[in-house]
């Protein structure tokens, strides 16, 4: 099965791209409803907007 986890995977080059810059480039989207600050690249939704949506 093709899960979630890589095997052998090093943590010290892959976990760049995930980390929230918060002086660099915009790559974190706004929420479509609220207009705020998503916290997870590639979403369209914040927590909040993301649990009442369902």
């Amino acid at each position: 099965e093709s899960g979630g986890r890589k095997l052998n995977e090093n943590k010290a080059l892959t976990s760049k791209k995930a980390r929230f810059d918060p002086y660099g480039k915009n790559k974190f989207a706004i929420c479509r409803i609220c207009k705020s600050s998503v916290h997870q690249p590639g979403s369209h939704y914040c927590q909040g907007c993301a649990y009442k949506k369902g």
